[in-house]
């Protein structure tokens, strides 16, 4: 109890008249200078991180974490890993000089790879005009 409480909580002759006609003048006081008025007791559950995880991780979410990843990897390997793959083969056969060859673009799709895919093609059609320059230039 501190100095300031005992306006309040002392002598019943102290505490101001709206106190005593609300409260009365039995409970709460006679208190002194470090008396204990109240205690409060927090208790907070003895429980492990390992708990916690066991709890979220039931086998219906660790189910939902293993279906979201595996679609997340079937997704990645269709529409980004199997296009570069095709896409570094047909570089390589032009590379090898086979500018015949045709590149498909999706021309309602314009990512990453559709910009690389036409950058390609461009080069190509570049190499071919090149290569008929530098034949007539020769004959």
């Amino acid at each position: 109890m501190k100095e300031s409480c005992l306006k309040c909580h002392g002598d019943p002759k102290d505490a101001p008249a709206d106190v005593i006609a609300k409260y009365g003048d039995k409970r709460a006081f006679g208190y002194k200078v470090g008396d204990v008025r109240g205690i409060i007791s927090v208790k907070l559950p003895d429980i492990t991180l390992i708990d916690v995880l066991l709890t979220f991780l039931n086998p219906y979410t660790l189910g939902l974490i293993v279906l979201a990843f595996l679609l997340n990897f079937l997704y990645t390997q269709q529409s980004i890993i199997a296009r570069l793959k095709k896409l570094a083969q047909t570089t390589e056969r032009i590379a090898q000089g086979e500018l015949d060859l045709p590149l498909q673009e999706n021309p309602g799709s314009r990512d990453e790879v559709d910009h690389v895919q036409h950058a390609v093609g461009l080069l190509r059609n570049s190499v071919v005009v090149a290569m008929k320059r530098l034949q007539k230039t020769l004959s």
